[in-house]
């Protein structure tokens, strides 16, 4: 039995305690995936005092460095596999894949792509990715925008056990 996410900012918070490695970094940023994936990604840029921004098109300031590709669950594997080829091309030292929820077959697909693939739960069988979280509402541009803009800075805060599983790729 997997335990429910509570929603993408709880997933975020998780998240970032598995990329400690990471934090206070000047070679590493935060890319999130919109539209969900920017809310996970904010979450974790946050603790680890990275910047974190949305790709809303091409990628820019990730030349030379080791990015962290958030998104909320990888529904869509094509998108992922369209930013990590996105960022690699625009010089991306390496790409860091990182979801609360990963269907194993998204997996698969990510292996060879991406430096790490780094994920909370990865149930079986998977179904819908909104099925893993308490709260998962549809969120616009607009909103997501609010989102980044208004956001305060939050303390981390005991969160349930949940063991996070890294697949490393050499």
């Amino acid at each position: 039995m997997h335990t429910k996410l509570k929603d993408r900012s709880e997933a975020g918070r998780l998240l970032a305690t598995c990329l400690t490695d990471y934090a206070h970094r000047q070679d590493c940023v935060v890319v999130a995936l919109p539209r969900g994936g920017a809310v996970v990604g904010l979450e974790v840029a946050r603790p680890l005092n990275l910047p974190c921004s949305v790709l809303w098109g091409p990628p820019h300031g990730v030349n030379g460095k080791n990015v962290l590709l958030l998104d909320d669950g990888a529904s869509e594997s094509l998108a992922v596999e369209e930013a990590i080829a996105a960022l690699r091309e625009n010089g991306a030292r390496s790409v860091i894949f990182a979801a609360p929820v990963l269907p194993r077959e998204r997996l698969v697909r990510l292996w060879p792509l991406a430096n790490d693939v780094i994920y909370l739960i990865s149930p079986e069988p998977f179904g819908a990715i909104e099925s893993w979280y308490e709260k998962f509402p549809t969120l616009t541009d607009e909103e997501v925008r609010e989102y980044l803009s208004h956001s305060p800075r939050s303390p981390v805060r005991a969160l349930p056990a949940i063991t996070p599983t890294t697949v490393r790729r050499y």
